[in-house]
């Protein structure tokens, strides 16, 4: 995988240009990867990234998951990809690097749903316990159900999870390293709650063609004021794929007197 920016770099080292900043105590780095079609789709024809992907997207995939601490997936994307999520288990190699950093062997997969709509025989529940986030307001017969194949998190008191609410929680667990991967509703939620800390678009060449698509945010309204500026860290390519890396500016100092 070559880098196109920043230009006078080759072959690019994929673990270190995705490393994680420092992240103090009590804080935390959130992440999101998504994919699009060069026209702008965030799905395929069957309502998943799938077909959009390719071996180089899959290579970033998982140098992101081993660099997490938890991944973080809307219940609506658990649905259409439900193997995407079994238990991940890295190789020993990845396990010592990551105990060297301090995280746990693999990282945690967290399903969100304020209305705990999920087959819990599943992919996802069979060979690991994921965690759930869901909201206060969800029944309490699903949520004892829930709490019998998963670690329950209560993102909220309402009957949506919080934004802000599920970073907290995932913080106070010592996951501070997250790493979002939709689908759109989810991110549009936490885009909208001026959550994110970083971007990583994958535009794939591929063309999804006419038709209504999801983009790679849904849901509630955007940011208020001018559209959010972001920075771009790195923009990597492979077989045709693009692979950018955004990230908030950093804030302005604060005036000296």
């Amino acid at each position: 995988m070559r880098i196109l920016i920043p230009a006078g770099q080759a072959e690019a080292d994929l673990t270190r240009e995705y490393s994680y900043p420092e992240v103090p105590p009590g804080q935390r780095w959130l992440r999101a990867n998504v994919i699009t079609s060069v026209d702008g789709a965030a799905v395929d024809a069957a309502g998943s990234s799938r077909d959009l992907s390719g071996p180089a997207d899959r290579t970033v995939l998982g140098v992101l998951r081993r660099l997490a601490d938890v991944i973080v997936v809307g219940a609506g994307t658990v649905r259409a990809e439900p193997t995407a999520y079994r238990g991940i288990r890295p190789g020993a190699d990845v396990q010592q690097r990551r105990a060297s950093a301090g995280q746990a062997p693999a990282p945690k997969i967290a399903i969100v749903t304020g209305s705990l709509d999920l087959d819990l025989t599943g992919p996802p529940f069979q060979d690991t316990r994921p965690m759930i986030i869901t909201a206060g307001g969800a029944r309490l017969d699903r949520i004892a159900r829930a709490r019998e194949v998963a670690d329950v998190l209560i993102g909220g008191d309402g009957t949506e999870v919080d934004p802000a609410a599920l970073v907290t929680e995932l913080v106070r667990a010592g996951l501070p390293r997250i790493l979002c991967e939709g689908g759109p509703r989810l991110l549009g939620t936490i885009t909208a709650a001026d959550l994110l800390d970083e971007l990583c678009l994958t535009v794939s060449p591929r063309l999804a063609g006419a038709g209504e698509r999801a983009r790679i945010l849904a849901g509630p309204a955007g940011l208020p004021g001018p559209p959010r500026q972001l920075r771009l860290a790195h923009l990597l390519e492979e077989d045709g794929f693009l692979f950018a890396r955004y990230t908030r500016p950093p804030s302005p100092a604060a005036p000296t007197t």
